[in-house]
């Protein structure tokens, strides 16, 4: 089992992902540095992200949070907008996104500047199905050879200021 990068490759034209570890940290807590935010009922922090190395990818890695598929399937409802409302009440206001990549921002106080997440979802499970996803052939996919959905923070390098 490995795990690897959900629609990173059509939204950034990645072609390939590297092992990315979350930094060590609270098992029951996301990026305690960062963002702090506590795990949502059902989720748990995996050992490997498989986040992309930073040669493929702009974006600062954060953290990563998954959930069994076994949970998502019970709860009927994608798990990324539970972490999306806490963000909100941690003062990130929802920017926009577009298939699997959600985007928040927050103000940096007494600037024009903000800083910019990214939650980018993909999965973890078999590798020869995981590369199926990552090229998009989800309909030959054999999705009991998928053990969880996992979601990255990912962060813009440098704020981004208005001018």
């Amino acid at each position: 089992m490995r795990s690897i990068c959900l629609g990173v490759v059509a939204a950034v034209g990645l072609a390939s992902c590297a092992s990315r570890s979350a930094p060590s940290q609270d098992p029951a807590v996301i990026a305690p540095e960062v963002l702090d935010l506590p795990l949502i009922e059902g989720a748990f922090i995996p050992d490997d992200c498989q986040f992309p190395s930073s040669d493929e990818i702009e974006e600062t890695f954060i953290g990563c949070v998954a959930m069994p598929l076994e949970v998502l399937n019970q709860r009927q409802e994608p798990f990324e907008w539970d972490y999306v409302a806490k963000l909100g009440e941690a003062g990130w206001s929802f920017e926009g996104g577009a298939a699997n990549v959600l985007t928040v921002r927050r103000e940096i106080s007494g600037t024009s500047c903000f800083n910019r997440l990214h939650l980018i979802g993909w999965i973890l499970g078999d590798e020869k199905e995981i590369d199926k996803y990552g090229t998009m052939e989800e309909p030959t996919m054999d999705w009991s050879k998928v053990t969880a959905q996992v979601l990255w923070f990912a962060m813009d390098p440098e704020p981004t200021c208005d001018s």
